[in-house]
């Protein structure tokens, strides 16, 4: 199986505690979960593994460009700081759309017993599937770029 773009279940949310982890990573909106909405994710539920956005960096200077991203890999909570590269498409009519990443950080617990790379391979699948929003938009002819 490999990771695929949707929106969690009921069960989902209740198995994974995807509240819990909301409330975790953005603070500020405690208990506002989603605004309504189903959470929306990347996973591959063969490896139980799922890929979500998180809350932003700073909104000023150069953090603005920096998004922190969370891989969940059977409860251990990797995060991911990320930024998009030089030669990433700025127009979404672009064919092929191009995204072009950097890893700024990851943020690897104690006790996970996967090797670095491992987790960065995890990671780019998830960032290729994930695309431009997830469940919410793709682009057509999207192609991912690394430079990690």
């Amino acid at each position: 199986m490999t990771f695929i773009n949707e929106f969690a279940s009921d069960e989902d949310i209740e198995e994974y505690d995807l509240n819990g982890i909301w409330d975790k990573y953005h603070p500020a909106s405690r208990g506002d979960y989603y605004l309504g909405q189903r959470p929306a994710w990347t996973i591959d539920r063969e490896r139980n593994i799922f890929f979500l956005p998180i809350a932003e960096m700073a909104r000023e200077s150069e953090e603005a460009s920096k998004e922190r991203k969370l891989l969940w890999w059977n409860g251990v909570h990797v995060i991911a700081v990320i930024t998009y590269a030089a030669g990433t498409s700025v127009n979404t009519n672009d064919s092929p759309y191009r995204q072009v990443w950097d890893l700024v950080s990851l943020s690897i617990p104690e006790g996970l017993d996967v090797p670095r790379e491992g987790l960065i391979q995890i990671l780019k699948e998830a960032l290729t599937t994930y695309g431009l929003l997830g469940v919410y938009k793709q682009v057509p002819n999207t192609i991912s770029d690394f430079n990690f």
